[in-house]
């Protein structure tokens, strides 16, 4: 029954991304699911972005912004969605957006995963 109710609230909140700001997209995201809930939310929000009719762009967008924000301090590798991030950058039939949102979100994650580990080793030495 729980897992009902976490699909409806996924997809209450990936439809109700065409009024919002990526930015409250992923606060209204992290007030429903608590850290334990994110990698099954995840999931299911990766799963309507498998279905190229299910989202419209601006959902499509806001949910990949949200599989990237859901862990923003890890770097780009233990990020479990990177893999679908290079793929969506990869693809030449995607929508010029979404490639470029996947990009950008990649480069980010990679260049500051790389600063962090350059910051630690600092610390360390």
């Amino acid at each position: 029954m729980q897992a009902l109710s976490d699909t409806a609230h996924i997809l209450s909140l990936v439809f109700s991304s065409d009024n919002r700001s990526f930015g409250a997209s992923a606060e209204a995201w992290r007030a429903a699911f608590p850290p334990h809930k994110h990698f099954r939310a995840s999931c299911s929000a990766l799963l309507l972005l498998e279905d190229t009719c299910a989202l419209s762009l601006a959902q499509r967008l806001a949910t990949l912004y949200l599989l990237a924000n859901t862990w923003p301090t890890q770097l780009a590798p233990r990020n479990p969605f990177v893999p679908h991030f290079i793929s969506l950058a990869a693809r030449s039939d995607g929508h010029p957006a979404e490639r470029n949102l996947a990009l950008q979100l990649l480069l980010e994650r990679g260049a500051g995963g790389v600063q962090q580990q350059q910051q630690q080793q600092r610390q360390q030495q």
